[in-house]
């Protein structure tokens, strides 16, 4: 059989016809491409839905953290910091009520 590849090689003329490749797929690997792309589809929903999931969790989660962050201790009157704590308060509240959670009032400055 190498001596017959050898001839072929050496007389180019001598080569069988190259057959083109089938224009279309069989049936088998067509279901098997369409299979993948809906596969593919479905797993790329569930990550979706599951990313929305954790992120929705992660808000409910986010509340009792910033209702301990809205009422932390504010610098004596006169001081840089109350200015910044004020301010830093005003953002907590904020992003407090876009979660819809549930607040206290706001604590009265000292006298």
């Amino acid at each position: 059989m190498t001596d017959d590849f050898a001839r072929q090689v050496a007389d180019p003329d001598r080569m069988p016809p190259v057959t083109a490749a089938p224009d279309r797929m069989t049936p088998g690997v067509r279901h098997a491409v369409i299979f993948l792309f809906v596969l593919n589809f479905l797993i790329g929903g569930a990550g979706l839905v599951w990313t929305s999931h954790v992120a929705m969790t992660g808000d409910q989660d986010r509340c009792g953290t910033l209702e301990k962050l809205i009422h932390l201790p504010v610098p004596a009157d006169g001081t840089p910091a109350r200015v910044f704590a004020r301010d830093l308060e005003s953002a907590y509240r904020s992003r407090a009520r876009q979660l819809g959670c549930p607040l206290r009032a706001p604590r009265k400055d000292p006298p």
